[in-house]
């Protein structure tokens, strides 16, 4: 191989590199023995630079200490093996590798083994770290980083053995990292620790750091768990000791989801051509609960995208356009921890949804059955029905608040029913139920009595208020009379069958 050496080192470098991808050899042998020294050292650099990225091997690295003196005939001269520089130049890339982006799997596999030999708990509790920092797993990292002080000199000593300059300092490194991530609070082998304000401010700082690597799916993933662990934290005070159970996280994750879907229905109305506006807060939600739903629907479409593997319609290069704004809502105002109440509230405590038919009695029952009393009853009535109301109401000795939706066909008026239940076909009567349902605390919703479309439309009305987070409870009434004296007697209460 011939390259011209009268030239700039970038050249040269470039010139090297060129005729060994030219040339493919499985391995080579360098001599840093001959020439001006700058070329061997670039020479062997531009060979360690393609065993790096997997075009050759750099088998042997040589350098004969040549004397002179010519007054010893037949002169050997010694000859150096400089294996320690490729290995050197590996672990340098491991270890930075390591300080970038905490990936210490490479400096795990190769000292690893040696770790091994010497101490089989040292090994696993390094494998262990390593698996748990690679998987975002603030937690688990935890967890290993509260015993891992122990491990110290083990791990010192198989970089020593591995003839690695400065162990101690190397080991320094990952022990600091380690410790840095250490939480607040007992560890997950003993009790998980209670959800409290230092517990959260320690994984944002996390999920800063990730950020400011450029770890996405750290940064999506983390960021989405650490909003649901924030509303059990403001909903339930520090030293919340179950913010853990899958029970209580599904719920708090429903009142996220609930509140990007009250955003969407109400602070997002289409404008006059049809396309959606961006409202901000309406009077549905407050300035922060609209903005923490923006936040949270582009994060989870974000952060599914990246954790389901990519299995989705829309591509990450469009999602990623709100990359942005996300990192200045996550650095300006989610990290600090912002201090509002995350759900609506106002307006009615306690709603009732039913049906009313020809015979009342179910209508009457769920009246008597609200505890606390209904303040709200959305009534779904025809026109021969809603007479019936008032007087079920007086006979109930309740004195609600009336919200009647008389169907002209409670037969077969699917469209009626859509116009109250689907919002690309809203009513205004379809709004402002939806709007009441937003506010209530508790809604009840009797299934009996009245149509069959009459009693889906009331179960489609469940459906929306759950996904608003409300509590709902269905329930049914069942009256074994004869329907002649159902007819003359329909004022009898009967006990509701919760179906939730």
């Amino acid at each position: 191989m011939l390259v011209d050496t009268d030239v700039r080192p970038e050249k040269f470098v470039d010139d090297v590199a060129r005729n060994l991808l030219e040339r493919s050899p499985l391995e080579i042998t360098v001599d840093l023995t001959q020439g001006f020294r700058h070329f061997s050292l670039l020479i062997f650099s531009t060979a360690v630079f393609l065993q790096t990225l997997g075009r050759t091997k750099v088998a042997h690295c040589y350098y004969a200490m040549l004397q002179d003196d010519s007054n010893q005939k037949d002169q050997r001269s010694e000859v150096l093996d400089l294996a320690p520089l490729i290995r050197l130049q590996r672990f340098a890339y491991m270890v930075n590798a390591f300080r970038e982006r905490l990936d210490l799997e490479p400096l795990v596999d190769q000292i690893g083994q040696q770790l091994e030999s010497t101490n089989h708990e040292s090994a696993r509790q390094l494998r262990l770290l390593a698996s748990t920092l690679n998987l975002r797993l603030p937690l688990d990292v935890a967890s290993v980083a509260a015993d891992f002080e122990a491990h110290r000199k083990p791990i010192t000593r198989s970089l020593n053995a591995l003839g690695i300059p400065a162990s101690k300092e190397l080991t320094d490194l990952i022990m600091d990292a380690v410790a840095d991530r250490k939480l607040p609070g007992a560890t997950l082998k003993q009790k998980p620790p209670a959800l409290t304000k230092p517990l959260l401010e320690k994984l944002a700082e996390e999920i800063t750091r990730a950020l400011d690597r450029n770890d996405l799916a750290a940064f999506y993933g983390n960021t989405r768990e650490w909003l649901v662990s924030w509303l059990l934290w403001r909903t339930h005070g520090d030293n919340f000791d179950r913010w853990l159970r899958h029970d209580e996280r599904a719920r708090a994750e429903r009142c996220l989801t609930a509140l990007t879907q009250i955003y969407d229905d109400f602070a997002r109305p289409k404008t006059t051509t049809g396309a959606r506006a961006d409202a901000g807060a309406a009077p549905e939600l407050t300035e922060d609960q609209a903005r923490l739903a923006r936040v949270f629907k582009a994060l989870a479409a974000l952060r599914n995208r990246i954790m389901h593997a990519g299995m989705a319609p829309q591509l990450f290069a469009d999602l990623i356009k709100n990359h942005e704004s996300l990192a200045d809502e996550w650095r300006n105002w989610l990290s600090h921890l912002p201090e509002f109440d995350p759900t609506p509230t106002g307006g009615n405590k306690s709603v009732l949804v039913s049906p009313i038919g020809k015979t009342p009695g179910a209508f009457y029952s769920a009246l008597v059955a609200c505890q606390p009393p209904a303040e709200l009853v959305i009534c779904l009535a025809s026109e021969q029905t809603i007479g019936f109301v008032a007087e079920a109401c007086d006979r109930a000795n309740r004195h609600p608040d009336l919200l009647p939706v008389i169907f002209a066909d409670p037969m077969g008026g699917l469209e009626e029913a859509r116009q109250l239940t689907e919002r690309k076909h809203w009513s205004d009567s379809g709004r402002s139920i939806a709007r009441n349902l937003v506010f209530a605390d508790h809604v009840y919703v009797n299934l009996t009595g009245g149509t069959t479309l009459l009693g889906w439309t009331a179960a489609k009305l469940a459906e929306i208020a759950e996904r608003y987070g409300r509590d709902v409870k269905r329930m049914c009434f069942i009256d074994p009379r004869e329907r002649d004296e159902q007819r003359r007697d329909p004022w009898v209460s009967r006990d509701p069958l919760f179906i939730d």
